[in-house]
């Protein structure tokens, strides 16, 4: 569907509100995803975006980051077995100590970000520490994403 630029599922609604920490790889070296073979997802991995896509839908539907998070992680992991991200692991530790909801990546190049319950305590402290630990382990253009936060005081 990246490829084509084709939307394979509209969901219906918005994303929940969230904070997203996005960052650039160590190397922040942007992929061409279009030069390079088409991923070779297996049976099991395809029925696995399946059961995703319905965790999206529900995640949008219930406005709950923590599903949306969820799905992220899992398409990373996938995403990871096919067009490795440099530094992966690293960032799924950093957002298990932290609290995330989950870890999302650009399956079409060298981003990455952390999703965060806008409603969680102590977000605005706890969005600063982790903006500075994923900065101290040598990830670029680190910044901080409201989304879906209209009216929201940081």
């Amino acid at each position: 569907a990246q490829r084509e630029g084709v939307v394979i599922e509209n969901f219906g609604g918005a994303l929940p509100p969230l904070l997203l920490i996005g960052f650039k790889a160590k190397d922040g070296v942007p992929v061409d995803t279009l030069q390079l073979p088409p991923a070779r997802y297996d049976s099991t991995e395809i029925q696995e975006f399946g059961v995703l896509r319905a965790l999206v839908a529900r995640a949008v539907r219930l406005q709950d980051p923590y599903l949306l998070g969820r799905a992220a992680s899992a398409s990373a992991v996938i995403s990871q077995r096919h067009l490795p991200k440099q530094g992966f692991d690293e960032i799924a530790e950093i957002a298990r100590r932290a609290g995330a909801c989950g870890v999302q990546v650009a399956h079409s190049g060298s981003l990455f970000g952390l999703i965060f319950d806008l409603f969680a305590a102590n977000l605005k402290r706890r969005a600063a520490l982790v903006a500075q630990q994923i900065r101290r382990a040598g990830f670029k253009d680190v910044d901080v994403h409201l989304v879906n936060a209209e009216g929201w005081t940081w």
